[in-house]
């Protein structure tokens, strides 16, 4: 079978745990080096081992992606590890309490809602400088 994703640098938010989690295999089933970003810390350590003990490569960095300064190290420790970024997955995001709109608290709305901002700092900045066509970002 064809690892349609060989040598690629694939890099998932939100990716210890849940739909995160799957993409993160996936991509490292097909072949990717695979960055996994979140805050549960013993989930991504153990997912990032699972993968190398399967033949891949991984590596973990706890991020809170609603910090611009969290995305900007999960980018530089990604780009050293591996040399570039192919694709990012930016599936990270907050749950907050489940409520129908007229009993939503408005710390529960401002919670669930505060990584809309996160997810455009992710998508705009700053691992776009990273990605093929966008900017050097390797020399060969």
């Amino acid at each position: 079978m064809t690892r349609q994703l060989e040598g690629a640098v694939a890099l998932v938010t939100g990716g210890a745990a849940g739909i995160g989690k799957a993409a993160a295999l996936a991509f490292a089933e097909q072949g990717a080096k695979v960055a996994i970003a979140d805050l549960k810390v013993d989930r991504g350590n153990e997912l990032a081992d699972a993968v190398e003990r399967s033949g891949g490569k991984a590596i973990f960095v706890r991020t809170d992606v609603s910090r611009t300064g969290d995305v900007e190290e999960l980018i530089g420790k990604t780009v050293t590890a591996f040399g570039r970024i192919d694709c990012a997955f930016n599936n990270a995001g907050i749950e907050g309490t489940l409520a129908t709109t007229a009993d939503c608290t408005e710390e529960n709305f401002d919670r669930s809602h505060q990584n809309r901002g996160a997810r455009v700092r992710q998508e705009r900045h700053p691992h776009q400088r990273h990605l093929p066509g966008r900017y050097p970002y390797r020399d060969d």
